[in-house]
Order: C-alpha cells, then structure tokens, then sequence
C-alpha cells in the first residue's frame, strides 16, 4: 500500500449551514491510495464469440470500464481447456486473441491454469511461453501467438472451483460435501473433503470409475460418470479410438465397456443416475483386454465384439495418477520466481491438522487464496423486499467476512513463519450466478448496478487500510449473447453490437470516479449522513438489526483532469436526500459535472443522467435519489503542490499528433532500449523495430484508416501501450 499526500494551498475553510440533510466538506490536505490494476478486472472466457469483443460497439464501450486486467481462460470448462487446441478455433477467444486484445486495451492477463489435464511441466513451459525473455520462447511466442516480446502474465490460479463436486467433470479430482462415488452394484465410497483436498494439493493416484451425484454447472447422466464415455456418432463405425479425459493410464488398470444397444434419449433421460450407470455396466458388456488396445498414456482403441453403431456407447474406467497444486506451484516458480500464484481450495478447515500438510504449504505458500463470493443471499433479500439489505450484502463481504478470512490466513502465516502475507484473490464474483431465466429479472436492473458499484468501491477501501491484501478482483463476466444476467455487457447477433447494462455503467461511473487516487476518508468532514437499520443475517437464521450509513461516500483526485471527485450510493430504497457540498477556497472551484444511475428496483428499468452544477460561495447541492449511484467531479484550479505516486510507473512516452495522417512521433523519456510493435485491433503484428533507444518517429502512411495499438517494449518485458487513430 502507498499513501500520498496532497496540499491546496491558501486554504480557508468555509463552512455554511444550509440545513441540508447531509453535508460534506472537501479537504485541503488529504492522503491517498493508488488503487492496483490487478483490483479493477473482469472475466473474459476463452469460449466466447470473438465477434462479441471485437465487434466495434465493444471496442469503443469496453475502455470506458477504465479496467486494469482480464482473467482467462475462464472458470469450470477450463479446468480442463487446451490452449493450444483452442488456437485452431479463431473464432473463440483462444489464447492469440486474449493476448491480442489485452495488449490493444491495455490491460494485463491472470491466467486460471487447467488443473484437471497440465503436468507440472506443462505448467512451468507455459509460464515460461509467456513470461521468458530467452530466445527460445521468443520463438515459442511468435509461432503461438505472432509475437516476440514476454507477455507478463504475474497473476496466475492452480484450477477452479474443485472444492465443488460438480468439478468431477473437468478435473481429476473435485471435492464436495458428502461426496460419494457408486459404482454398479450399488456400493459407494465415501470421499470426504479431507481426502480430496489432500489429493489436489500431493497429487496422488484416483480410479476414475463409478459416477457422483450430478450438481449443476454442466453436470449430465453422461459426464457424472467418472470414466470416460464416448458416444458414437456414425453408423460406419466399428472401431473407436477413445481418448480418455484425464490420462496418464495406468496400463494394467483398465476396464472397458461398449454397448451395442441403442436406446432412445426420452428413454435414457427417464433414467435416475443409478439406472443409467447400470445399463452401460451390464455384464454383457464387458470387454476383455482381447477387444481393445492401449495408445500412448491416454487413448485406447476399442475393438468390439459387435459393430457399434450411432448413439451406442463405450466406457472407459481406469486408475489415473496427478500431480499436486504443491508440485505445480514449485515448478511454475522456477520458471519465473516474480509471478503469484493463488491455490483454489481452502485448507484452512480440512488439512491444517495435518503436520506434513504444513510443512509442505511452509515450503510451497500461495501468494493469494481464490474465492468467488457470488451472493445467494440476495435472492432472499429480494423476496422480501429487502432492497438495501441486498445492496448492504457487498459491504458485508468487504468489511466483515473477507476481514475475517484475512484475519485467519495472516495468523496462519505468522504461526507457520510464512515471510509473506497470503492474500485474497477474487476471480469470480456477481450480485448472483445465474443465466437467462435463472433468477430475478429485476438483476439485471439499478439492484445489480448498484451492488456491482458497492462491491468495487467497498473492496478497494477495505485494501486501501491493508484490512484486506486483495491481489486480484474480477467481475463476472463479460460479454455474451442474450441477456445472461452475469454478464456485463449483452451481444445483440441482429445489431451486430452490445448493449450496456447498469452493471457496465455502474462499472464505468465508479472506475472513473474513485478508481485512482482514492483519499483516505479520515480527512472529509461529513455530517447528517443518517443511518438506517439494516436486518443482518449473523448466523443460518438468526438475524440481527445493525445500522448502516444511507449514503455511501468516496472520494479520489484525479489530477490529469483536474477534478476531486466524489462517489454517493444511497442504499436507502425509501428517502431521497439533499447533499450539501462545500469546496476549500483554494480549489477555486466554479463547475461540478454530475452523472447518476437509478431505476426501477422492480424491473430492469434504468436511467443515465447528467448534469452541470455551479459553484456558489464555494458550496453546491446535489439531489440524491433514493437507490441511486451519483458521481461527482468538481473541477480546481491547479493548485497542487504534489501529486499521487503511482504504483506502475508514470508514462515514458508521448505519441503525436494522435489522430494521425501520415507519421507518428514517438518522445521517449526511457533511459534504456526499447522497441515498439505496431497491432491491429485483430492482434496482427504491422510493425516492429528492433531495440532503438531516445525519440523516434514511423510512417502510418501504409496503414488503413482505422485504430492500431502501439506497444513499447524493453528487456524486461511490456512497458506501456497507446492507441493511435489513423485517418
């Protein structure tokens, strides 16, 4: 954490009663807090349609979030993703065009490493694909991903979720309460936590066979079998060339069943998981090692007794060996020892009686511990019309149970002599999970634009006063098609363009608000800010009243644009309120630019508005409707003696004239080489030059008219990008 200090001069406080409900009194002097790039994410899933984020409306909305970084590949598919494989698909948002857009939005990438497939050395090989500055893995880059220069991926997650037993399907191994697997005589194995956690984190050996009870999240009859099922798809098929899921395969530890019945889907469907497992298990099925053929560590070739035939099926059971989330840590940090790493599964409540499990998290510390904390509480706020309870629910999560959960991993660092602190990471998080249909529709109005603004603005304050080490935060989740209440932004196929959502917009007003310098609140006098009580759910049932202040206040400087800049969040679903505003004399100060966002609370109805108030007597007033988010920006004279220091490194270069004809010139401030690479928006490499050092300029005559990122590079890797514009 960094803290600054900011000076007005001359000031003279004047403070005017006005008889307003709230009122507030700007400092003159105040610290302040650069809120990391690594804060301010968002999940882009490598499934996606590429025409969802390069289309133009998506390119022009998507700067405005004012984000610092993305999370790919995604969350449970890609515990078990192929990022070379996904290279063959440009469509999709494969690795290329991540990087590609990353690099053009100035943003950085944290990776969520495929846990259920990636060796150790797989794992340690794409670190060093992503991040060396050797030759060798130039090479790498260039033939992956058309570039040379290191990625710098610092922020990386060892699997997703897999304390959920609905992570069976894309991991070796998954967790869950009561887990159990049964198997076709109706016995079963229990499977604790304990058991599966200590797996994830030694590795060890697991029979993939049987089947667990299906959970969601992409969970079928087919894919709650822990074997490998594969359908067959052709009627000139009597040979199958099955590739099991999660290899290497023990070779004397295999069993194979293929059934050459065909039984129809509404009869397969009609079946509990029981039955169906017991179908495809039927002794008649059975092959012996005579009707198949191991290939390689992972595939079989099946040679059936009957030919097999469309919709028929083979199974494939086998004992399969992992490594540990321990192992793959190690190895990742060999490759670059400057990265972090987060582990998924919390062994705070299972392992940490276990002696050998501390030594080993001793030697092996993750910098971060994942979490997605998606609210299902809401759902019960919202049926009770519990409207500011909901939007209470973000600030609970940043100042109560996150504080808790930090407050337990420092004391675990410190009883085991850990030298770093182990922070919190949160890679997945929403007012709610659900899809279209799967919750309220009212989410997808102010209720989910207003929880989506507390919860950035409630996280970077907790950072801000070190109650909380965040090391990454990312919404859930970009943009897809329809009106996935998840996402930030909606793809409209008929427009071929995306519409925002109060989540964007409550995204963009807080990231431009307060998502800089954020003052440390000890310094802005306010009174009259009424609390209203607010019924908290202290334990499963047991409820309490606690009062909350009615409006939420945040303040930051922007000293680029000279403006202070203040943040108001009524949770109040009931009372408008009439806030006061008074400026020191030194801001000289005449102009405030205000935008608010509210709505229907019931509905997704919502409303941007804006507007420019005047300065009085170094005093203005704003209306603050009831369950609203509105921000204000009060210009000053420049009068600052200092400014914020940043935790990235101020800009080394100037590009001009930016919009451009015909060249561009580069002013270069850097004491070192650098080298620049020239993209399209697509991630097509249009130029590069070889390390040059001082000013330099390039013709753009050669270029369509369009938009191109210009990336600058030194030994170290990435130093900054810029947009130009060439007309």
């Amino acid at each position: 954490m960094e803290k600054t200090t900011l000076l007005f001069l001359f000031g003279l406080i004047v403070f005017t009663n006005v008889n307003a409900q709230i009122n507030i009194q700007l400092p003159e002097t105040f610290n302040t807090y650069q809120i990391p790039k690594s804060l301010k994410g968002e999940n882009i899933v490598a499934k996606a349609n590429i025409n969802y984020t390069n289309n133009a409306s998506h390119i022009t909305e998507f700067p405005k979030l004012k984000l610092g970084t993305m999370r790919f590949p995604g969350g449970s598919f890609a515990n078990c993703y192929d990022w070379k494989e996904g290279l063959n698909d440009p469509t999709k948002m494969n690795f290329k065009n991540a990087i590609a857009f990353s690099q053009f939005m100035g943003i950085e990438i944290n990776y969520m490493l495929n846990y259920g497939t990636t060796t150790a050395h797989e794992a340690a090989e794409l670190v060093r694909i992503c991040n060396s500055p050797d030759v060798y893995y130039q090479n790498k880059r260039n033939t992956f991903f058309g570039i040379t220069n290191p990625i710098n991926i610092k922020k990386w997650e060892i699997g997703n979720e897999l304390a959920a037993k609905w992570e069976w399907h894309v991991s070796w191994v998954a967790g869950g309460t009561n887990t159990r697997i049964y198997y076709q005589t109706g016995d079963s194995l229990y499977l604790p936590r304990t058991i599966t956690d200590s797996l994830h984190y030694f590795g060890g050996e697991i029979w993939r066979k049987g089947w667990v009870p299906m959970a969601g999240d992409g969970m079928d009859l087919l894919n709650s079998n822990l074997g490998t099922i594969k359908k067959i798809t052709s009627n000139t098929v009597d040979t199958s060339i099955v590739k099991v899921k999660f290899g290497p395969i023990y070779q004397d530890s295999v069993i194979v069943w293929a059934v050459d019945t065909a039984f129809s889907q509404s009869y397969i469907t009609s079946l509990t998981q029981q039955e169906f497992y017991d179908l495809i298990t039927q002794p008649q099925y059975l092959l012996t090692d005579t009707y198949y053929e191991i290939i390689g560590d992972s595939a079989l070739m099946v040679y059936p007794i009957n030919s097999l035939n469309t919709n028929n099926l083979v199974l494939v059971e086998y004992k399969t060996k992992h490594p540990g989330a321990f192992e793959i840590r190690d190895s990742m940090m060999l490759a670059d020892p400057n990265i972090e790493i987060g582990y998924c599964i919390d062994f705070r409540a299972n392992l940490l009686e276990d002696s050998l499990f501390k030594i080993r998290l001793t030697q092996s510390p993750p910098r971060f511990l994942v979490s997605h904390p998606y609210n299902s509480g809401t759902d019960a706020a919202l049926s009770n019309g519990s409207y500011s309870e909901l939007i209470y629910l973000a600030e609970k999560k940043a100042k109560k149970e996150f504080v808790e959960n930090q407050n337990a991993l420092d004391s675990i660092a410190n009883a085991l002599g850990i030298p770093n602190r182990i922070g919190v990471g949160l890679t997945e998080w929403n007012i709610r999970l659900c899809g279209d249909g799967g919750c309220e529709p009212s989410y997808n109005g102010v209720l989910g634009g207003l929880y989506t603004a507390n919860f950035f603005a409630q996280f970077y304050e907790s950072n801000q006063y070190d109650s909380v080490d965040l090391r990454v935060s990312n919404h859930y989740a970009g943009v897809a098609e329809g009106n996935n209440l998840i996402h930030t932004f909606h793809y409209k196929p008929s427009l071929d363009s995306i519409l925002t959502t109060p989540q964007s917009h409550a995204m963009r007003i807080v990231n431009s608000t307060i998502g800089e310098n954020l003052i440390y609140k000890d310094t802005t006098l306010i009174t009259g800010n009424p609390s209203i009580s607010i019924l908290d759910e202290v334990n499963p049932n047991v409820f309490q009243n606690i009062n909350s202040k009615a409006v939420k206040i945040f303040q930051s400087i922007d000293s680029t644009n000279n403006t202070f800049n203040i943040l108001l969040l009524n949770q109040d679903d009931e009372n408008n309120y009439t806030v006061t505003i008074n400026t020191p004399l030194s801001f000289q100060s005449d102009t405030v630019f205000t935008e608010k966002l509210s709505g229907d609370i019931d509905t997704s109805l919502y409303y941007i508005t804006t507007d420019t108030v005047l300065i009085t007597n170094n005093q203005f007033t704003v209306n603050v409707d009831s369950f609203s988010l509105v921000s204000l920006k009060v210009n000053y004279i420049n009068s600052v003696t200092s400014i914020p220091n940043k935790i990235v490194d101020e800009s080394y270069f100037n590009l001009y004239p930016n919009p451009t004809t015909d060249k561009i010139y580069v002013k270069s401030s850097l004491l070192e080489p650098y080298s620049i690479e020239v993209t399209s928006i697509t991630g097509e490499l249009i130029k590069s030059t070889s390390f040059i050092t001082g000013n330099y300029s390039f013709s753009t005559q050669f270029l369509q008219s369009g938009v191109y990122l210009v990336t600058f590079f030194s030994n170290k890797g990435l130093i900054e990008s810029e947009n130009i514009i060439v007309k």
